[in-house]
């Protein structure tokens, strides 16, 4: 049976939250306890939950501190794949949940060239130029409405 086995849940609590405060990793913990490392930062995520009488905001420190150095390296780089995206924003929720907050249940994470801003700039230009012409809109709303009627 292992050491982890043999613990009561206050006790993984404890073990979890005083080696993370420590500045051990969750491998290192994990090795430590003979636990996997998601089974320690699994219990780490229910102690800050329960906000033992331990100090948890060194231990909120030290996590921000961590997702903080994670998040200026994806940073530091001049492309993003869309895992580096994910990533950045699993980061933002992690962070967020530590401080109590919830987060967004999707995220929409758009890459935008500068083709796609000129044509943006180019629509909303056009659209403006349209909506000040009393003639063109009635145009255009014509030419729409001629979409949107059934076929016969």
């Amino acid at each position: 049976m292992s050491k982890w086995q043999m613990m009561n849940p206050e006790q993984k609590y404890t073990a979890v939250l005083s080696a993370r405060l420590a500045g051990k990793t969750f491998t290192q913990i994990a090795e430590e306890l003979e636990c996997t490392p998601h089974t320690a930062w699994h219990w780490c995520q229910r102690a800050l939950k329960m906000n033992l009488k331990t100090d948890i905001e060194a231990l909120r420190a030290r996590q921000i501190e961590d997702i903080n150095i994670a998040k200026a390296k994806l940073l530091a780089k001049q492309t993003w794949s869309g895992r580096d995206a994910i990533g950045f924003v699993s980061l933002l929720e992690h962070e967020a949940r530590l401080f109590g907050m919830s987060f967004a249940d999707k995220v929409i994470v758009e890459q935008r060239t500068t083709e796609d801003e000129r044509l943006q700039a180019f629509l909303a230009g056009l659209a403006d130029a349209i909506a000040e012409t009393p003639t063109a809109q009635e145009a255009v709303d014509e030419y729409l409405r001629s979409f949107a009627a059934p076929a016969n």
